[in-house]
């Protein structure tokens, strides 16, 4: 399996780049995280 970060340096909606991603033979994604949310429920945004 290859994949490739999600961000590659262009600001695209996220289907065009996720499209764009798989036309070019990547078979996933690695989502950037960041260990700085604090206490805020990600999934409330």
């Amino acid at each position: 399996m290859i994949t490739t970060f999600a961000w590659f340096g262009y600001d695209l909606p996220k289907k065009e780049c996720f499209d764009f991603i798989k036309l070019s033979g990547f078979d996933g994604v690695t989502l950037w995280w960041n260990n700085d949310f604090g206490d805020t429920d990600f999934r409330d945004n």
